[in-house]
């Protein structure tokens, strides 16, 4: 008795760089950790486009790729800088105190809908917000 070798590929579909999703959701429940993302490129699929829309996109970026072939989003200083999925949208209130905050921001005007920035700074800010939304919605009367 022979037994068939043949083995099930896994799906290929076209992702979101931003979400990791299909780019058409009818297909999101049919991701598993199996699937094959395949890059095209750095177009947000519709959802992110309208999330990013809303307020300002923050991208950590590096300086070497973060997978093969990666292709750069940006040069500054002769030096190319390939994204992380480290991507954050914050409120306009939220950009006009990060922009308050920090000198290096005064850049950043209210048309400017977006920012590349060291991908460790990125980590820190979607960590701090994070945080902070997790003690917002701690609530102490729901303890056991």
């Amino acid at each position: 008795m022979s037994k068939n070798t043949e083995q099930i590929k896994p799906l290929r579909l076209p992702t979101c760089y931003y979400c990791d999703l299909p780019f058409d959701h009818a297909f999101d429940d049919m991701v598993t950790p199996d699937t094959q993302r395949l890059f095209t490129g750095y177009q947000p699929c519709d959802r992110c486009k309208e999330a990013i829309s809303k307020g300002f996109l923050i991208m950590g970026v590096v300086e070497k790729p973060t997978f093969p072939n990666q292709p750069e989003i940006t040069e500054q200083n002769s030096v190319k800088l390939y994204p992380t999925q480290n991507v954050i949208v914050l409120s306009n209130e939220a950009k006009q105190l990060l922009k308050e905050n920090d000198p290096n921001l005064s850049h950043i005007t209210d048309e400017t809908p977006g920012s590349y920035m060291p991908d460790q700074f990125v980590k820190e800010l979607i960590n701090q917000f994070s945080d902070q939304l997790t003690a917002n919605n701690s609530h102490p009367e729901n303890e056991v």
